[in-house]
């Protein structure tokens, strides 16, 4: 069970620090880049099945023809934007999709006056319903970056406690038993090993030479 609890949190730590490595890249890339994609369709004006191709009249009349159900995310200026609308259209819709943006960013290129560089935005009215969800890529950086930070720590206070000649187990004092811990059955590392067996035949040659 320690074995597939180690594994696992191992496993975490290297998707965290994979994600954690591709924020850091959006982040720097969208000072340069404005990158956007996302997924339209559209559905019948009850909302309950897909849209069904009506004659041009309807859209010269000006009366809805369609509901269009939009989704998409964008990241601008080291900040990430996630909007999805749902809205009545007059037009007669062209084929559902997904659209894909790579545009220049501009001097000019901001989403809004945030606070800390949060902002959420919704907004109702008769034609439909509109929201907006906007956050800084640090947030997801710092997130993404808690588990490769505990697996240094973990490893860290291992390491240290192998020169202490304490368990990285469970801590246990290996000072009568260097090998194996009594405690839990942890067999020392190779290389902790191997210094052992190097200090003991550093000393059997001193032991040699001083009887010499």
């Amino acid at each position: 069970m320690k074995r597939f609890r180690r594994w696992l949190f191992n496993a975490l730590c290297a998707t965290s620090l994979l994600l954690c490595l591709a924020a850091i890249a959006l982040w720097v890339r969208s000072y340069w880049v404005n990158d956007a994609f996302g997924e339209i369709h559209y559905l019948s004006l009850d909302g309950r099945q897909p849209f069904t191709a009506l004659s041009n009249k309807h859209a010269l009349d000006g009366h809805p023809v369609a509901v269009m159900v939009m989704t998409g995310c964008a990241t601008l200026k080291g900040e990430v934007r996630i909007s999805w609308a749902r809205a009545q259209t007059t037009l007669i819709p062209a084929a559902p999709g997904t659209f894909v943006v790579h545009d220049p960013v501009t001097p000019d290129s901001r989403y809004r006056d945030l606070h800390f560089g949060f902002h959420w935005h919704a907004e109702v009215n008769p034609g439909g319903t509109f929201h907006d969800v906007i956050f800084p890529l640090w947030s997801i950086t710092s997130i993404t970056a808690i588990f490769p930070c505990l697996w240094l720590i973990q490893a860290r206070r291992r390491r240290s406690r192998a020169y202490q000649n304490i368990c990285s187990n469970c801590g246990y004092d290996l000072r009568a038993t260097p090998d194996r811990c009594p405690e839990c059955g942890t067999v020392a590392g190779a290389k902790k090993m191997k210094q052992n067996k190097g200090g003991h035949s550093d000393r059997k040659g001193d032991s040699q030479s001083r009887s010499a």
